[in-house]
């Protein structure tokens, strides 16, 4: 059973969560004909590090297995 570890964003996540989200709404919107959120990978990464620094957000990482 994977191990799953809860914690807080940090600044350095910012690439990981922007690839993610960039992929996964990418799929989604095509999937759906819908235009897209980011108009690339840089986009997202750019939002994510604006959300984990900003002084008034709590973001999340699931880690799984380190």
């Amino acid at each position: 059973m994977p191990t799953i570890n809860l914690r807080q964003a940090k600044a350095e996540d910012a690439h990981h969560l922007g690839q993610i989200c960039y992929d996964a709404f990418s799929s989604l919107n095509a999937k759906h004909n819908f235009p897209p959120d980011f108009t690339g990978p840089d986009k997202a990464v750019g939002f994510m590090e604006f959300l984990v620094t900003f002084p008034h957000a709590k973001s999340i990482v699931a880690e799984v297995d380190g």
